[in-house]
C-alpha cells in the first residue's frame, strides 16, 4: 500500500468550510465518547452485580430441605 491512512471522514456532497467541517467533527467526536462512556458504565455496572443473586432469585428462593434438588427434576419428566 501506499502509506496514507485511510480518511476519518469523507464529505459525500457539497463543500462544506473549514468551520462546518470542524464543528461537525466536534459532535461526532461527543457522540463517540458518549457513546464509549456508557458502555464503561454498564461494563462496571455489571462487573459490580457478577456474583450477586438476582431479584427473582431474591424473592423466590424455592422449597429447601433433603432430596428437594432430585425431587425439582423428577416432578417434571414424570418419574413419580
Amino acid at each position: 500500500m501506499s502509506g496514507v491512512p485511510a480518511p476519518f471522514v469523507r464529505v459525500l456532497r457539497g463543500e462544506p468550510s473549514a468551520e462546518e467541517l470542524a464543528a461537525a467533527l466536534v459532535v461526532l467526536g461527543l457522540l463517540v465518547g458518549e457513546v464509549a462512556r456508557r458502555a464503561a458504565d454498564e461494563r462496571e455496572a455489571y462487573a459490580g452485580r457478577r456474583g450477586q443473586r438476582t431479584d427473582w432469585q431474591q424473592r423466590c428462593p424455592g422449597p429447601r430441605g433433603p432430596g428437594v434438588w432430585r425431587d425439582s427434576g423428577w416432578r417434571e419428566s414424570g418419574w413419580r
